[in-house]
């Protein structure tokens, strides 16, 4: 991504990591101008609480926080409770709702990853509230309603913007996957065991992590959909090797490869453990959403401190790719685990997949009449067969043929 200048001429502010909000649409937003010239991004004016902590009406959906807010007393509106970015964004059908005021002597220029320029218009609103928490004056990134209908359907979560890190500024924000809530205090009260806390640097919280013996700085990043992304899978043991996990991504700049693999090892902080986790490869090392799924992760705001537990470490099986005489075989779709089954991702035109009849968005619950816990993590199928698929689509149940025996 490049920062180009915003329309008041100063350089523009880094808002939201292009890896942080799913794959296929790759945005990279800024906030505003910095006034002094920095990319340090803007924050609220201010954020309060009624009281000094507060459980935020949220509920977890395919790994995401989303969290119910008012906007200058209108909704409410699904925010994304996402670490990887900075900022506040909201589409533009919700600002409408919600009344907001455009900036008219401020917008965003960027480029995106197919090196195309785009405009986001920037607007205000008095307040944004969410339970005992509200922010005063918060101002918000524009999204186009078609390029969020595009992520709604990548991602399969209904959602009117992003709720980032900056939201949160001088107080500590504690998510717990397990319970599923989202509860916000004053430092004070902090449940953060200062004996394991580990420094992060950045705004987005940024965080040495062991990678199998290598020390990694990653980010992380509550939006993003995969466990782990690398920025080099060659530099670590591998279950197996990428290419067999090589997949097709169709973005707006044309077709790209992709790799993805499992890690011949562990990646820890402190006390929290993952062992053979999936690897996804890309622009910057990440820890995703799914990777905290039984985790309770604590992020102080004002001391830039941070701590993950999970009670066991999570585990996942070492299962290659699918393969007949030798060679990968390609569903034609990428498969996202999900809550009881699989989310299906992007879908290759023409592969076996969208043979199948299956579109980005439905979730397979059962393979050969057989549910999701009783599958493998990684590979559900296996090639040279014909699958009875049962997927959901928009809540409502039916039954696929996936060929994989066809070439």
């Amino acid at each position: 991504m490049t920062i180009l200048q915003g329309a008041c001429h100063k350089p523009a502010a880094r808002f939201l990591n292009p890896a942080s909000l799913w794959l296929a649409l790759l945005l990279s937003l800024f906030l505003g101008c910095s006034h002094s010239g920095s990319t340090g991004s803007l924050a609220p004016s201010a954020n309060r609480l009624t009281g000094s902590h507060a459980l935020l009406p949220a509920s977890l959906e395919e790994n995401l926080f989303i969290v119910e807010v008012l906007i200058n007393d209108r909704g409410p509106f699904r925010l994304i409770l996402d670490t990887g970015a900075s900022g506040l964004v909201l589409g533009s059908g919700a600002a409408e709702k919600a009344g907001l005021q455009l900036l008219q002597t401020r917008e965003a220029l960027v480029l995106d990853a197919a090196g195309r320029q785009s405009h986001h218009r920037l607007a205000s609103a008095t307040q944004l509230q969410a339970g005992a928490f509200r922010i005063e004056n918060p101002a918000f990134v524009l999204l186009p309603q078609d390029e969020l209908l595009r992520i709604e359907a990548l991602s399969g979560t209904q959602f009117d913007g992003i709720l980032g890190i900056n939201a949160f500024a001088g107080l500590v924000l504690e998510l717990d996957y397990p319970a599923q809530t989202v509860r916000v205090c004053e430092p004070s009260l902090a449940r953060l065991p200062l004996s394991t806390a580990q420094a992060y640097a950045g705004t987005v919280p940024r965080l040495l992590l062991n990678i199998h013996g290598q020390a990694r700085t990653f980010a992380i990043d509550t939006g993003a959909e995969y466990f782990f992304s690398l920025s080099d899978l060659d530099s670590v043991p591998l279950v197996y090797p990428k290419d067999k996990g090589e997949f097709p991504s169709v973005q707006a700049g044309g077709a790209t490869r992709n790799y993805r693999s499992q890690l011949a090892g562990s990646i820890s902080l402190g006390s929290a453990q993952w062992q053979f986790p999936p690897l996804q490869q890309s622009a910057d090392n990440r820890l995703g959403a799914p990777a905290l799924a039984r985790s309770r992760l604590t992020i102080d705001c004002a001391a830039q401190r941070l701590w993950i537990e999970n009670d066991a470490p999570m585990r996942w099986d070492t299962d290659t790719p699918l393969e007949r005489d030798g060679r990968a075989v390609s569903v034609g779709a990428l498969l996202l685990p999900a809550r009881n089954g699989w989310r299906i991702g992007e879908i290759d035109a023409g592969g076996r997949a969208e043979r199948a009849g299956l579109r980005t968005g439905d979730r397979i619950t059962a393979v050969r009449g057989l549910n999701s816990g009783n599958l493998p993590h990684s590979s559900p199928f296996r090639a040279g067969y014909k699958h009875r698929l049962t997927v959901e689509r928009a809540g409502k149940p039916f039954e696929c043929m996936l060929d994989l025996t066809a070439p």
